[in-house]
């Protein structure tokens, strides 16, 4: 004997599927829909002059080691916004500057393209992701005894 189908039932699941869909995808947007980042840039000064290391670096004691020079002093801290289609601009040592931009948003994470120029010549470009509230050091140029390193968190 054929089995009567409750239709109504049938398109009231096949409707609360439809919206349960339609809410996920709009949490997913809602949750990568960052729009802008706070980045904190640090250009931290290494050598192996004969100086301490700042105590305000020493939250970045760890990451700094790997470096492998004796003394690390900041020179510059700066704040910016960064928004998808602008970039964020430092002047640094050595007639130099850092351009900033923010690539992209995903899973929680933000992408960054970090490019240090002299002049018009691009002498380092690299791109990371980083979480919120994490610092990514980036080793720059040379500057006089040593080498600058860029540290870089981002806020979201």
């Amino acid at each position: 004997m054929p089995r009567k189908v409750d239709y109504s039932l049938r398109k009231k699941t096949i409707s609360l599927i439809v919206v349960l869909v339609a809410l996920m995808f709009a949490a997913v947007g809602v949750a990568s829909g960052v729009e802008r980042v706070n980045v904190e840039v640090e250009v931290i000064y290494a050598s192996n002059q004969p100086h301490p290391t700042e105590p305000s670096l020493s939250r970045l004691k760890i990451q700094l080691q790997s470096f492998n020079f004796t003394s690390y002093t900041l020179l510059e801290k700066k704040r910016m916004v960064l928004s998808r289609g602008n970039e964020g601009k430092l002047s640094i040592p050595g007639k130099k500057y850092l351009k900033i931009e923010l690539e992209e948003v995903i899973k929680g994470q933000v992408k960054l393209k970090v490019v240090v120029l002299d002049r018009r010549r691009v002498l380092l470009t690299t791109m990371f992701r980083i979480s919120p509230g994490q610092t990514v050091l980036v080793g720059g140029p040379r500057y006089e005894s040593g080498t600058l390193i860029i540290a870089i968190k981002a806020d979201f």
